[in-house]
């Protein structure tokens, strides 16, 4: 069965960006391949690019979205202790926005390639202590 999320039309770049408070779009939406869940999309403005992660509507209860904002805050923890991470724009306050009945995160964007042969191995991994949970 497919997700609604990709019948959806293309999400305003204007109303994004004012939502997200990223200046103004000098182009329409990018879409960006890859996402198995959601969509993402690359927002250009005269502030610069950023990544737009569209949440599958189908999948955000509140449970969800204090679960999205909780990722989001350790995200930010983790960047600001020096480890590479990336967090969502106001991911301490409120990263998720609520546009046109979607969901959305914006992130810098970051130009790269995704590495599709990666594998996270277990030693690799990374356990969360219960205190930054």
């Amino acid at each position: 069965m497919s997700d609604p999320i990709l019948s959806e039309p293309r999400p305003n770049a204007a109303l994004l960006a004012d939502a997200f408070s990223v200046g103004i779009p000098v182009d329409d939406l990018l879409p960006v391949h890859g996402g198995l869940v959601h969509r993402m999309w690359k927002l250009r403005t005269a502030k610069g690019s950023f990544a737009i992660k569209q949440l599958s509507h189908e999948r955000m209860d509140a449970k969800v979205r204090d679960r999205y904002r909780g990722s989001q805050q350790i995200a930010a923890a983790f960047a600001a202790s020096g480890l590479p991470a990336v967090a969502a724009l106001d991911a301490v306050s409120e990263p998720l926005r609520e546009v046109a009945g979607s969901w959305f995160l914006a992130f810098p964007w970051i130009d790269g390639a995704w590495d599709k042969t990666a594998q996270i191995i277990p030693p690799q991994r990374l356990v969360i202590p219960a205190g930054v949970r």
